[in-house]
């Protein structure tokens, strides 16, 4: 039984570190994508993804950016779990409109 516990333990640890590993990988893959297209004008302040890690590929998620002090939000979609699978990040063509129109 103390096994078990450990092993439910160890995992939710892994889970749980993993999911950070996503969100942090996910955040600077949205920034160069950003730098790359619009400039270094545009920050990622937060980004928040919905789903679960390991049981969703594809999961929406919203990025809080900062321009010239203003914070706005645009919608995001995220796949991939970094560990058996690449993460991808991408902007959906609505929201880049709106990242142009700022």
């Amino acid at each position: 039984m103390k096994n078990f516990i450990v092993l439910i333990i160890i995992a939710l640890i892994a889970y749980i570190g993993t999911s950070i590993f996503v969100i942090s990988r996910s955040k600077d893959l949205l920034q160069s994508m950003l730098y790359e297209n619009v400039g270094n004008e545009i920050t990622v302040v937060d980004l928040n993804l919905d789903g679960l890690l390991f049981i969703d590929n594809v999961r929406d998620g919203v990025a809080i950016l900062e321009k010239n002090n203003k914070v706005f939000s645009i919608n995001i979609v995220v796949s991939g779990n970094g560990i058996t699978q690449s993460i991808y990040t991408e902007i959906p063509g609505t929201e880049v409109l709106k990242l142009k129109m700022r």
